[in-house]
């Protein structure tokens, strides 16, 4: 998994119009850190299971950090911020008259 996702950063720099580079940033980042926990979570499973050789998440986590300096890879973006259509203070739900 780790050579996987080191190759797929690999390939970012060569055709970044190809890669969804956001994308990539997060899925390597998510796989980073399972690996760094020591366990890995499927998406079908709620149990974890042991991963060997989790010291591979932190290398995976240094190139990863390395593509962003690089700027192969996109920085982390923050979740968007929530919907003010409604002015603050103002009820949801209209009101009956």
């Amino acid at each position: 998994m780790v050579f996987a996702a080191r190759f797929l950063i690999r390939l970012a720099s060569l055709l970044p119009d190809e890669v969804d580079l956001r994308q990539t940033g997060r899925d390597v980042e998510a796989l980073a850190s399972r690996l760094d926990e020591g366990t890995f979570k499927t998406t079908k499973c709620i149990s974890l299971t042991p991963v060997p050789g989790f010291h591979h998440g932190r290398t995976l986590q240094r190139v990863l950090r390395k593509a962003r300096k690089e700027r192969v890879i996109p920085p982390k973006t923050r979740p968007a911020s929530p919907d003010r259509t409604v002015p603050y203070g103002t009820d949801r739900v209209p009101s009956r008259h």
